[in-house]
């Protein structure tokens, strides 16, 4: 067995049969795993990376994403993960500081981690608190501002924050940092390191365990051009995102038929997303309301992006039994409203911000009717850029003459909590991938309770906006969440302290097994309706310096 050298290796050239040795083994190398890689190499630990994809986009590995799909609100893995180094890094597309292109980040409530009556399967084995300097270090490794995410740290005279009468809706931020920093910056990070192996074109297959399953003796992995060979390490990290990291896990049964780690059924159940609404609006109580909201807007200070959000206290929270749940406001233009205007993006791109005509003689035919609008519409486009503003793309609020540019419409995108549910889980499936393992089944459902709590939170924003003075808020409390997924799926290995009742433990190792650990947001118990990267960030490096210290105590293989 030997040791790789550090450096980045395709694993479509390595020998068959070979085995090669490290500290620590990462499977994944998505903003999660290489954080992790980073820190273990930067406290003297040698890693060794498994990557299925490549440093560029392969169709062929990221064909590996396929499912199988069930339930009414299921989204095929396929569309929302990316195979290659990076991870979805790689796809981030808000652009927050032109030309940076990046992602929000945000952190956990601390209602979020607390076990709550109303919420079965609730609460964390740690708090906020316990989390609070990781969550400093992942500011840092994102390249973000001060932990700081009250809408106070932000506001001024001139952008206020618009919260209710007695606070029941209250102002908190997101920032935004910029996604080269883990696709590009980790990867010279990592080269110059010394200490880290990544293993591209590389897909792990099975975690070989002892006859007992309490210790992982070797990973197998293989490539699409029929490669096999081992990685033997002293602790193994799944860090591959809530399917892929569910999905290795059940299939490596060679000693408990379910699954490693899997002796109470837990393993895949409790599958959450952040589902998006965006077809609810307010109308403002007065049109001079636009030069207030700006506070709202997506722009940059420093290189670091921020936008504001309204959301429920935990008062609230806790008192209404509402969800967790944000509520982001655009300022809409004529165009963007138009019929015309949706029918032509939707032919045009494949999307539109509100529903078309649902017939091809239907849009052209609203197209005929207000060509007009389609002209202006585009010219904004090109050369009006914070006119038509949108949860990816900002600077509305630099827009001179809002009050005559805007129509009497703010959008409102809402992304919404999901309370975990056993019977929402990702399972193998009877199908086979090109490396002959089993997909997995998505099985995931919008429940009539998920509906009924949405339908009441939204109830509540109307009150609480109209008290803000905002205006008056709209919504049809028929309609569940126009978006099933945010490409937020979490929980499938879920944090408990009983292993009749999660995953893994406190520290992110898996129950009953001595060198093995999941990061990332598959072991989030609940999710609130925070992008979960900060967090799944602040875990890692957590788990990091865990591993730090017990690896070295650890047998190789």
């Amino acid at each position: 067995m030997k040791q790789l050298p550090p450096g980045f290796t395709d694993g479509r050239t390595v020998p068959p049969d070979t085995a090669f040795s490290a500290d620590v083994c990462i499977v994944g190398s998505g903003p999660v795993g290489l954080s992790m890689a980073e820190d273990l190499a930067a406290r003297g630990l040698t890693v060794c990376m498994v990557e299925s994809g490549g440093l560029e986009y392969d169709a062929a590995e990221h064909e590996l994403c396929r499912a199988e799909l069930g339930g009414d609100r299921a989204v095929d893995p396929h569309v929302i993960r990316t195979r290659q180094f990076g991870g979805l890094s790689n796809a981030w597309s808000i652009v927050y500081d032109r030309p940076t292109i990046g992602v929000r980040y945000v952190p956990f409530d601390a209602i979020d981690l607390e076990a709550r009556p109303e919420i079965p399967h609730s609460g964390w084995p740690l708090g906020l608190n316990e989390l609070r300097p990781w969550y400093e270090s992942a500011q840092a490794v994102c390249e973000l501002g001060e932990f700081a995410y009250d809408g106070s740290s932000q506001a001024t005279p001139d952008l206020p924050c618009l919260d209710s009468v007695g606070g029941e809706l209250r102002t908190t931020l997101f920032q935004f940092g910029p996604s080269s920093r883990f696709f590009l910056k980790s990867k010279d990070i990592l080269a110059r390191s010394g200490r880290v192996q990544v293993l591209l074109h590389t897909t792990a297959l099975e975690l070989a365990t002892s006859e007992d399953d309490s210790h992982v003796k070797a990973l197998q992995v293989g490539c699409l051009n029929g490669r096999r060979f081992r990685v033997v390490a002293r602790s193994y990290v799944l860090a591959t995102g809530a399917i892929e990291n569910a999905r290795l896990m059940l299939l490596s049964n060679g000693t408990n038929p379910a699954g490693v780690g899997n002796r109470h059924d837990v393993l895949g159940r409790y599958l959450m997303d952040h589902p998006q609404d965006h077809s609810s609006h307010i109308v403002p109580s007065s049109r001079a309301m636009y030069d207030r909201l700006g506070l709202y807007d997506l722009r940059a200070t420093g290189g670091v992006g921020y936008m504001a959000k309204l959301g429920f206290s935990p008062e609230a929270i806790r008192h209404h039994d509402v969800l967790n749940m944000s509520f982001l406001l655009f300022p809409l233009d004529a165009t963007s409203l138009s019929p015309a205007v949706n029918s032509f993006r939707s032919l045009v791109t494949g999307h539109s911000r509100f529903a078309p005509p649902p017939t091809l003689g239907g849009k052209l035919a609203a197209m005929a009717r207000d060509p007009f609008s389609i002209v202006q519409h585009l010219y904004r486009f090109y050369a009006q850029p914070g006119v038509l503003s949108s949860i990816g793309r900002g600077g509305w609020s630099q827009v001179p003459h809002k009050s005559r540019t805007f129509v009497d419409h703010i959008e409102v995108v809402n992304q919404v909590e999901q309370y975990p549910h056993p019977d929402n889980r990702v399972v193998l499936g009877d199908s086979r991938d090109a490396l002959g393992q089993r997909r997995l089944r998505y099985e995931f459902s919008w429940r009539p309770e998920d509906q009924d709590r949405f339908v009441r939170s939204r109830q509540l924003f109307g009150r609480l906006s109209q008290e803000a003075g905002l205006g008056r808020y709209h919504f049809d409390p028929e309609k569940p969440p126009g978006i099933p997924s945010s490409h937020h799926p979490m929980g499938t290995t879920r944090m408990h302290a009983d292993p009749a009742q999660g995953v893994v433990d406190a520290n992110c190792q898996v129950h009953g097994v001595d060198n093995l650990f999941v990061a990332g947001a598959s072991v989030f118990p609940t999710g609130g309706y925070a992008n979960p990267t900060l967090s799944a960030i602040a875990l890692g490096l957590r788990l990091a310096a865990f591993l730090a210290a017990l690896s070295p105590l650890l047998d190789l293989g």
